[in-house]
């Protein structure tokens, strides 16, 4: 049984790679966009 403390960090970790990768894509794509003008 997973106990509601692992769920918790799973969770929560998730949501922070989600943000993590969210931030790479934004940035990679306004250095593109910037750089071919």
């Amino acid at each position: 049984m997973i106990s509601q403390h692992f769920l918790l960090h799973h969770s929560y970790y998730q949501e922070k790679k989600k943000v993590f990768y969210s931030n790479i894509t934004a940035h990679s794509l306004s250095s593109s966009s910037s750089s071919s003008k």
